[in-house]
């Protein structure tokens, strides 16, 4: 009776997974079709409908592991605060120049999550807080590489890539 039990328990689990797996999919297939092809509103919305998929894509990665509203808080934000960076290359407060970069900001890699998410390990002593902020960060690194703003094979790790289809310069 006991297997019986553990299996359904797993089937439930394996059914959330699922769940989560397709809605991650559609979330990511529906924002980058719109941010891709922007019908409506200018550059600074699609900027900042991306950064919130960013976000989304960060909580649905990260979910497993939240346990309390500060570190959905912390999941949302990791995958989002990292695109102030294309502010601070560009040295300007302008969407226009944030979004015409030659290249990625240094931030938009992995050895920056790893740094950082070692750091929220550092300063937290906490496992699950060093893993939600790397896994967002990666998240965010994967997910540029998805609509075509993927760095060549090895640069991930350093970032400073240029993108191949950047969709920002129309």
């Amino acid at each position: 009776m006991a297997v019986l039990i553990g299996l359904v328990s797993v089937g439930k689990d394996l059914t959330k997974v699922a769940v989560s797996v397709v809605t991650l999919c559609a979330l990511l297939f529906f924002a980058d079709r719109l941010i891709e092809h922007r019908p409506f509103f200018g550059r600074p919305f699609w900027a900042l409908v991306d950064s919130g998929a960013h976000g989304l894509v960060a909580l649905l990665v990260t979910a497993p592991l939240l346990q309390s509203p500060r570190l959905l808080i912390l999941a949302f934000v990791a995958g989002t605060l990292v695109d102030v960076d294309h502010f601070l290359a560009a040295g300007s407060r302008s969407f226009q120049a944030a979004t015409q970069l030659e290249k990625r900001p240094p931030t938009h890699s992995l050895t920056f999550a790893l740094l950082v998410s070692g750091g929220g390990y550092l300063f937290s002593g906490s496992l699950t807080t060093a893993w939600i902020v790397f896994a967002a960060l990666t998240s965010h690194v994967l997910r540029d590489a998805s609509v075509g703003t993927a760095p060549s094979y090895g640069r991930w790790a350093t970032g400073g890539y240029r993108g191949g289809r950047t969709m920002w310069r129309r």
